[in-house]
């Protein structure tokens, strides 16, 4: 069995503080205004934020296509500055390989009310999936800034 060795990070500015972007990751109603990876895809979250509490990501495909979820559990909290959690697809792993990675998510603060945020995302067996997640967390980082640049997250 192959140890898990490839990882992604990406990265954005945000045009606000910490709490802010970290109340947007973590509140459902905030959450699902902006998360997407895709066009046409919507998703609907449960989160239970607490060291331990789990979350479960509902992917509603666009064209008929069959839903697919995300989920896992927090391993670290310390708002509004870190998250650290795993990430499991519906489909699951391969016989004998690792069924999850880690996500990390940091809220660093920077000058002027802004906030970079830096996602890395490790524990992948293949480079490809490793390439399809950093093009699909590049868009949601995208989505994010856009989000929180047109006022306040609120909830």
């Amino acid at each position: 069995m192959p140890t898990p060795t490839v990882s992604l990070t990406v990265s954005k500015i945000l045009p606000c503080r910490p709490a802010e972007a970290f109340r947007a990751w973590t509140v459902p109603e905030l959450f699902q205004q902006w998360f997407t990876p895709g066009p046409g895809i919507q998703v609907t979250a449960e989160v239970d934020l607490r060291k331990g509490g789990r979350y479960r990501l509902t992917f509603r495909m666009p064209e008929d296509k069959p839903s697919v979820v995300a989920a896992g559990e927090f391993l670290v909290i310390n708002a509004p500055h870190y998250l650290e959690y795993t990430w499991s697809w519906t489909w699951g792993a391969e016989p004998g390989q690792p069924n999850h990675t880690v996500v990390k998510v940091e809220f660093r603060e920077l000058a002027e009310e802004r906030t970079e945020v830096v996602l890395t995302h490790e524990g992948f067996n293949d480079p490809e999936d490793c390439d399809g997640h950093t093009k699909g967390w590049t868009s949601i980082l995208d989505h994010m800034a856009a989000a929180l640049g047109s006022g306040p997250a609120s909830g």
